[in-house]
């Protein structure tokens, strides 16, 4: 039963909510090691997005050019869930998300 769930988790963690739409998004930002200031990662997360969504991974890792493509994707879903697609106005109009 733990194995069972453990691969549950996994393909949970490698399969988040509007994944497409992350990807469409990332294709309009930067890179996803794009350290420039004032915004950081593929989806170009300022540092306040980070500490209000992925306090956790700023802490341990840094800014969000250090986290995985899908520590950032799951942080900005985190935030999408309160916030709609809105942090990302013209990228998410661009790909109809808007």
């Amino acid at each position: 039963m733990p194995a069972e769930l453990a691969r549950l988790a996994a393909r949970h963690a490698h399969n988040p909510p509007h994944l497409q739409a992350w990807l469409c998004i990332h294709r309009h930002e930067g890179s996803w090691l794009d350290g420039g200031a004032p915004y950081y990662g593929g989806l170009q997360m300022d540092i306040s997005f980070q500490r209000a969504y992925g306090a956790w991974l700023l802490q341990r890792k840094g800014t969000a050019e250090h986290w995985t493509p899908l520590e950032q994707i799951w942080t900005a879903e985190k935030a999408r869930r309160s916030r709609g697609f809105y942090p990302w106005p013209n990228t998410a109009r661009s790909c109809g998300l808007m």
